[in-house]
C-alpha cells in the first residue's frame, strides 16, 4: 500500500470556509509529508484557493481539480450541491491511484489517518460508518428503499467518510451504476442512497470513531439503544467529527457540543474572525445553490 495517505474532498464556493477548516484540522493532525489531498471544486476562485493553500501546505500536499458539473446536473435526487456528486468521478480523475479516503467538508479531523488508511476492507466496494439517524434503509431519512430495491433492514451507512477502493470501482463500474440509478430513481439522500444501493451486501463497516455524527453527540438516535457502547467509545476518542444536520457550527444558534473545535480550526484559516450572523433556513441554502448553479450555466461551465 502507498505510504502516502491519499485524501479527496469536494466543495463549491459556498463551502470554502468549511473546506478550509477541514483542511486545517487535517494539516494539524497529520505528520508532515504523509498526506496528499485532492480537492474537487466547482468555481472556487484562484484567490481563495491560494489563501487556503497558504494555511495548510506546511503539512499537506494539496492539489485542486476544477470540475465541469454538467454530467451530474438534473439528477433525480435532493437539491444537493453538484459538488456532492463529484466523488463519483474519482476513479477517472485519479487513474494512478488504487485507494483513496473521501472526506466531506463538514468535518474536523482529530487523529492521524494512518489506521484508517491501512484498514483492510477485503473485496468490499466501500468502507464506511453506519448512519447515526438511519442505521437501516427504512430509517428516519425517509430513503425510498422500495424504489431502490433495498430491504428495509439493510444496514445503511453515512457517506461523509469513505474508504474507496478506486481499482474496484473501475473494475465493477460503480460510478456508472450510481449515475444510472440517480437518473432513474428519486434518491432522497443523493448519491448516499445510490452508493448504499450499489454496495448493498458488499460494504465494510468501519469503527464509529471515524465518523462521529451530530446525533451521536446529541443522543437523539435509535443507535443509542442498539450500539450504546460503540457510540460512547467513539465520543470518548473521536477520530473524525462530522457536523451533520442539525446544528452545524456555522449556523447561528447551533448547540453542537464541539462547536468550539470547529471555530478553533477556523482560526487557522483565511477567515479567523468570521461568525454566523443569521439563522440557517433550509430554503435559503437551496436558493443559494440554485443561484450558483444558474450562474455557472450562464458562464458556460
Amino acid at each position: 500500500m502507498d505510504s502516502v495517505i491519499h485524501v479527496a474532498m469536494a466543495a463549491d464556493p459556498g463551502y470554502k470556509r468549511q473546506l478550509a477548516v477541514s483542511l486545517s484540522s487535517l494539516a494539524k493532525t497529520q505528520p508532515p509529508g504523509t498526506c496528499a489531498v485532492t480537492v474537487l471544486h466547482e468555481g472556487i476562485s484562484r484567490r481563495d484557493r491560494d489563501r487556503i493553500a497558504a494555511c495548510v501546505t506546511f503539512s499537506l500536499e494539496l492539489a485542486w481539480i476544477e470540475i465541469d458539473p454538467r454530467p451530474v446536473k438534473n439528477l433525480h435526487s435532493a437539491p444537493n450541491s453538484s459538488a456532492s456528486f463529484f466523488r463519483m468521478m474519482l476513479p477517472d480523475l485519479l487513474p494512478d491511484l488504487d485507494r483513496i479516503i473521501y472526506l466531506d467538508c463538514d468535518i474536523v479531523v482529530c487523529s492521524p489517518l494512518t489506521e484508517l488508511w491501512q484498514c483492510k476492507i477485503g473485496d468490499a466496494i466501500v468502507g464506511a460508518v453506519r448512519d447515526a439517524v438511519s442505521p437501516w434503509a427504512a430509517g428516519q431519512f425517509m430513503t425510498h428503499w422500495r424504489d431502490l430495491g433495498l430491504p428495509p433492514d439493510a444496514p445503511y451507512f453515512n457517506s461523509g467518510v469513505l474508504i474507496i477502493p478506486l481499482s474496484a470501482w473501475r473494475k465493477e463500474g460503480v460510478a456508472a451504476a450510481m449515475l444510472d440509478l440517480l437518473r432513474s430513481v428519486h434518491c432522497v439522500q443523493g448519491d448516499q442512497d445510490a452508493l448504499n444501493t450499489i454496495a448493498h451486501g458488499h460494504w465494510h463497516e468501519l469503527p464509529r470513531r471515524w465518523n462521529v455524527q451530530t446525533m451521536d453527540w446529541l443522543g437523539q438516535t435509535i443507535g443509542w439503544a442498539l450500539m450504546r457502547e460503540e457510540i460512547e467509545a467513539a465520543l470518548a476518542d473521536p477520530a473524525i467529527i462530522h457536523y451533520t444536520t442539525p446544528g452545524k457550527p456555522w449556523w447561528l444558534g447551533s448547540t453542537h457540543p464541539r462547536n468550539d473545535l470547529w471555530f478553533e480550526y477556523l482560526g487557522f484559516t483565511p477567515w479567523p474572525e468570521w461568525r454566523p450572523r443569521t439563522r440557517h433556513a433550509p430554503w435559503r441554502e437551496a436558493a443559494r445553490r440554485a443561484k450558483h448553479a444558474s450562474r455557472m450555466l450562464v458562464k458556460g461551465v
